[in-house]
């Protein structure tokens, strides 16, 4: 457990000699957003048109076999996956020594900064019309085997009209694949359910413990356990929210309990419930 924490490392940045490589394909790039091990370009395709995000390796991790395994095995499963709520994949793409996946792209911010604006948590109904979709994009995965192992503010999209799109499967994994523990920022403990942060394999249930994690940080305003401690993280229950139905802090505390046995059991099961809950509320 002491190695699930990262260390902090130097900002990630993408080399001048790859984005003069993508700007002889793109116009207009922007960059719109950063990972761990990925910087996010918006761009202009110069024969089409079409606008498209390019997610980029950044320098040093272009020549890590593993990264770029890692980064080509994303763009694999992401395109599996044909949803509505999920952001398309358009292809993996080399150009000389560097590497970048072309996708969707989505014209609004990801809930992570949408939290970060408001003023107020999210009410009950609003934050529904975000995370019943959601539902249905894990489930999807979940029917094509595929958990995604990330989910948090920061990997759903919201557009313009308020749709959600659900992104970055660069951690997910097939069910079979029995991949356990993996190195976690401090900033992502809060939504990683107990089990990987153990080191055991995680299950759809594992998704279901993140997105109760993330509905939990819209109706209150921070997560269920802060500050990046492991201990609290697998020992200490989270408290009821306040002000907000009986139903749904069942619904949170159930898939936020510290074994999956005892959460909701698919992302169906959850989808029914807040739809349930949706019609009850005024």
């Amino acid at each position: 457990m002491d190695g699930t924490l990262k260390k902090r490392l130097p900002p990630i940045v993408v080399p001048e000699e790859a984005l003069a490589l993508l700007e002889e394909e793109f116009n207009s790039l922007q960059e719109v957003g950063r990972g761990a091990m990925s910087i996010v370009y918006r761009g202009v395709h110069k024969e089409t048109g079409d606008v498209v995000a390019l997610k980029v390796l950044p320098e040093g991790f272009h020549t890590d076999p593993d990264a770029v395994r890692r980064f080509w095995r994303e763009e694999k499963l992401a395109n599996l996956l044909d949803h509505p709520n999920i952001v398309r994949t358009r292809g993996f793409r080399q150009k000389d020594a560097y590497y970048f996946i072309e996708m969707e792209y989505v014209d609004g911010p990801n809930l992570k900064q949408v939290l970060a604006e408001r003023t107020t948590p999210f009410h009950e109904r609003e934050a529904l019309r975000l995370v019943i979709p959601l539902c249905e994009a894990l489930s999807f995965a979940h029917e094509k085997g595929i958990i995604h192992r990330d989910v948090k503010p920061a990997n759903v999209m919201v557009d313009k009209k308020e749709h959600v799109k659900l992104t970055d499967f660069g951690t997910a994994n097939l069910f079979a694949s029995g991949q356990g523990a993996r190195p976690y920022a401090a900033a992502t403990l809060s939504y990683v359910s107990p089990e990987q942060l153990v080191g055991n394999p995680p299950d759809p249930r594992s998704d279901l413990y993140s997105l109760a994690a993330t509905i939990y940080e819209m109706l209150w305003g921070e997560p269920p356990i802060q500050g990046g401690d492991l201990d609290r993280i697998l020992t200490e229950k989270p408290d009821q929210i306040p002000g907000i139905s009986d139903a749904m802090n069942g619904i949170l505390l159930k898939c936020l309990q510290k074994k999956p046995g005892q959460r909701l059991q698919s992302a169906e099961d959850m989808k029914a419930a807040l739809e349930d809950l949706k019609s009850t509320l005024l």
